[in-house]
C-alpha cells in the first residue's frame, strides 16, 4: 500500500485505475459550472481542467504499473471530460489532438511518465537507512512489474545506468 492505493494479489491495478477515473469525474463535477460555460474560453477551461481535474486523476499513478488498456481508460475519460467542456460530441468527428490542442492539455500518458520519473528521483534521493515495510505478495508471471513499465520508455533515452540504480534501490525497499 502506498498513498492509499491497493494492488490486487495478481499484480493488477485495474480497481485503482477505476478509482482514479472516478476521482477525475468527481473533480470535473465540482467545476462543471466553469467547464461547461460557453462564455469562458477554451484556454481558461483547459487551465481549470489542468489544475482541478487532472491532479485528481494522476494522484498515485506514478507508483502503478499501468497496462496500455488501463492507460487508454484514463485517456478516454479525459477526452470525454474535455469534449463535454468544449461542447463537442463524437458525432462532430473532431480529432482528439485538436481537442487537446484547443484546451492546451497534453496527453495523460505523458504526464504519468513524467510523474513516474519524478517519483524515481525521490526514491533515488531517499535516506538509505529509512525503514520501509513491504506488504507485497508473490504474483504470477503474467503481471506487469514496475521495472518493465519504467525501463521500456526510458532505455531509449539513455537512462539505462540510472535505471539500474533505480532497480537496486527498489530491491532494497522490497
Amino acid at each position: 500500500m502506498y498513498l492509499g492505493s491497493t494492488v490486487q494479489s495478481n499484480g493488477e491495478c485495474g480497481k485503482e485505475v477505476k478509482k482514479r477515473v472516478q476521482a477525475g469525474w468527481n473533480g470535473w463535477r465540482k467545476v462543471s459550472g466553469v467547464l461547461c460555460d460557453r462564455k469562458i474560453s477554451a484556454r481558461i477551461k483547459g487551465k481549470v481542467y489542468r489544475t482541478v481535474v487532472r491532479p485528481a486523476m494522476l494522484y498515485d499513478l506514478e507508483t502503478l504499473s499501468l497496462r496500455k488498456r488501463q492507460e487508454s481508460e484514463l485517456e478516454v475519460a479525459e477526452l470525454k471530460m474535455l469534449r463535454f467542456s468544449l461542447g463537442v460530441t463524437r458525432l462532430d468527428r473532431i480529432r482528439n489532438e485538436y481537442i487537446r490542442g484547443t484546451a492546451h492539455v497534453g496527453r495523460l500518458g505523458d504526464k504519468v511518465r513524467q510523474a513516474r520519473l519524478r517519483w524515481f528521483g525521490h526514491v533515488q534521493r531517499r535516506e538509505k537507512n529509512l525503514n520501509i515495510f513491504s506488504s507485497a505478495t508473490s504474483s504470477s508471471d503474467s503481471c506487469l512489474f514496475l521495472s518493465d513499465t519504467v525501463s521500456k520508455p526510458y532505455s531509449m533515452a539513455g537512462l539505462t545506468t540510472v535505471l539500474h540504480t533505480f532497480f537496486l534501490i527498489l530491491a532494497d525497499i522490497f
